[in-house]
């Protein structure tokens, strides 16, 4: 399952073109399905200062350690398979 999600400066692929990558590193429809949900309360703002209902939590350091990038990588050694971090510039 992939977040639909806009590019940003700290994500420069919109939805489109990741699901292009991960066709193009796993082209088998019937091993690797790609789905899209989204995520509204992924722009959700939280004002503080006045009781809104809301709580607010901190995430642990080993939480906030996790990196996407290193999921992939292993993913990727896991399924036998060479990470290229330029995959991106190959897809149209």
């Amino acid at each position: 399952m992939m977040r639909e999600t806009e590019k940003t400066e700290k994500n420069p692929f919109d939805f489109e073109k990741r699901k292009a990558m991960i066709r193009a590193a796993f082209p088998d429809e019937t091993q690797v399905e790609i789905q899209v949900f989204t995520d509204p309360g992924a722009n959700l703002s939280v004002f503080i200062g006045r009781d809104v209902g809301y709580e607010l939590i901190q995430l642990d350091e080993q939480t906030e350690n996790i990196s996407a990038t290193d999921i992939r990588k292993k993913l990727y050694d896991e399924a036998g398979k060479e990470y290229d971090k330029d995959a991106h510039l190959k897809v149209r």
